[in-house]
């Protein structure tokens, strides 16, 4: 055991200040944070490889006086609080005096500001240093400029991530605080090249057209609850929706905080309306008498706590529900149908019964011994059902009757069979993509009409990331603009009724799973090219999958555990009607 000692002031702060700034989004928060509380009118944005060599704020606002730039570095200086009685009624984003001193031990700073007249001064503080004040020229606001970020922390720059996904990080905090600051304008730049720029006079529908998409700008429900706690903002309808969170935003007394139970609120609001598994568009800000809230919970003052929990809760399902109710009930019911319905609304019917046989086929290649279906005499039909294994009379054809456009019932031997198509579909994909993920990169179609996708600058940079291994998924995406991409090929596997959502969905498990995760993304991709609940079949359709399904083994189940099925036996069936 070590003799206990007092660390360094260095070390103590290089420790200080890995609290405060993990990566450039901690920089580029904090700084955005500091103009807004400046009053700032107008705020630009630059980084340079993701923020690792350059981050650059430039606002309008107040401005820090000559003499007040070796304060505003220091380590717990502020002027936001006063006393200790000013942390239980915090009404600024920043407060604790840590970011910029922090910023300065990690990096080189440089601030410059002035408070009118074209006369200003400048500071730089480099690996915890700072140099004296000096004159220079500035307009009315403050520049801030951040080098060469954890050149005194060489390990922790080494674990950054390449520069699209360090940007991505950063352009999400901004989308953030542009949501939450009406009266301020945003420019945001990467690599010198702009990104988007919001006006001062933009509206939240505005806003939320750029940053979101123009469907979820045009099909906003403004949000009105009065009260103690006060609920302000707005909710896309229900037809609009999300495969993840990220559309969600939560301001509580302006400030961008994560809660979940704020999350469950709107969930709770939005019960009804919309399919379980999919997320809302919301900003929705939470008024509240800042003594009723702790904003000091967290160093990156990203949580919060209630004092008064269950009324905050109540608030926001009370207000979001009002207005989801000027929608009326036809609308609310037409929202709450299967959502798997409205992916294969836009997909073409295609070639009938033989392109979903292909398919279907399509999924047998390459199945591993455990799963793989019996064999049909090699002169047979390629769509023939298994050969049985000894030689019987041949069965009349079942009946199959589709229900629900969900479920198809057959009778078996056995008794009455219920079929979830797509859960059965799902785990034959399943096993087909696990064993062609093995051996390499997955077939790909192109697509006779590439499909638009408009994105936000963090998924764009996503993909830049991480084209590599959507290609390996046999999904070929080309970016087409900061904000716009055309997906080109999508798996040659099951149905391509969705493109969008099936990179979404593969962007958000690269992202929570990383690229070698093959079996998550086996069953994503199994989930995304299924046939769908809302699916309507023919009848060959239906008897091909049943068909083939019945040559294999380990498909009792879907990939996340779901049964694929249910027998009802004969004599099951005569006990309930008392026919024993």
């Amino acid at each position: 055991m070590r003799k206990i000692v007092q660390l360094p002031p260095q070390v103590a702060e290089r420790i200080a200040a890995g609290e405060v700034v993990e990566r450039p989004a901690s920089v580029v928060k904090e700084l955005v944070e500091n103009a807004v509380d400046a009053g700032a009118a107008a705020i630009a944005i630059s980084l340079r490889k993701g923020g690792k060599d350059l981050i650059r704020v430039q606002d309008d606002g107040a401005g820090i006086p000559a003499g007040e730039l070796p304060l505003a570095v220091a380590r717990y200086a502020t002027s936001k609080i006063t006393g200790l009685e000013d942390l239980w009624r915090v009404t600024t984003l920043g407060f604790r005096g840590e970011a910029l001193a922090s910023i300065g031990q990690v990096a080189e700073l440089t601030i410059t500001s002035g408070t009118g007249g074209g006369e200003g001064a400048a500071i730089t503080v480099k690996g915890g240093v700072a140099s004296g004040v000096r004159p220079a020229a500035c307009p009315r606001g403050t520049i801030v400029e951040v080098r060469d970020l954890f050149f005194t922390v060489p390990a922790r720059r080494k674990f950054l991530k390449q520069d699209a996904a360090e940007f991505a990080r950063a352009a999400e905090w901004v989308t953030r605080i542009a949501l939450s600051t009406p009266r301020a304008g945003f420019t945001l730049e990467h690599d010198g090249k702009t990104v988007w720029k919001i006006p001062s006079d933009a509206t939240l529908a505005e806003r939320v057209s750029m940053l979101f998409g123009p469907e979820a700008g045009a099909k906003l429900l403004a949000v009105e609850g009065g009260g103690a706690i006060e609920v302000r903002g707005a909710v896309a309808r229900p037809e609009v929706w999300r495969r993840d969170r990220r559309a969600i935003n939560f301001f509580v007394n302006g400030r961008h905080v994560r809660d979940a139970m704020l999350n469950q609120a709107l969930a709770e609001g939005f019960r009804g309306c919309m399919v379980p598994g999919r997320f809302p568009v919301a900003v929705l800000g939470v008024l509240i008498d800042p003594a009723r809230i702790d904003v000091n919970v967290h160093p990156a003052k990203a949580e919060i706590k209630f004092a008064a929990g269950a009324e905050v809760f109540q608030a926001v399902v009370r207000a979001v529900r009002a207005a989801l109710a000027k929608l009326g009930p036809r609308a609310i019911e037409a929202a709450a149908r299967p959502a798997d319905t409205a992916a294969f609304s836009a997909a073409p019917a295609g070639g009938g019964r033989a392109e979903f046989s292909a398919r279907l086929a399509s999924a047998q290649e390459g199945l591993p011994a455990r799963v793989a279906p019996r064999r049909a005499p090699a002169d047979s039909a390629p769509l023939a059902p298994p050969a049985p294994a000894a030689p019987a009379a041949a069965p009349a054809p079942a009946r199959i009757l589709q229900v629900a456009r969900s479920y198809l019932v057959r009778e078996t031997a056995q008794g009455i069979e219920i079929v979830d198509q797509h859960a059965l579909h799902e785990k034959m994909l399943f096993a087909a993509i696990s064993a062609r993920l093995a051996e390499g990169p997955l077939p790909m179609q192109e697509l006779f009409f590439p499909v638009p996708v408009r994105l936000r600058p963090e998924e764009i940079a996503e993909i830049e990331e991480r084209r590599a291994a959507l290609e390996s998924c046999g999904l070929r995406v080309e970016i087409r603009g900061p904000e716009t991409a055309l997906v080109l090929s999508v798996p040659a596997f099951g149905e391509t009724g969705d493109p969008e959502g099936l990179l979404r969905d593969l962007l958000r498990d690269l992202g929570a799973g990383g690229a070698g995760a093959a079996p998550s993304l086996a069953a994503r991709l199994a989930c995304g090219l299924a046939v769908k609940a809302g699916r309507t079949l023919s009848a060959g359709e239906a008897a091909d999958l049943l068909g083939r399904a019945d040559g294999m083994e380990g498909v009792d189940t879907c990939p996340h555990g779901r049964p694929t099925k249910l027998v009802l036996g004969f004599a099951e069936l005569r006990k309930h009607f008392d026919r024993l």
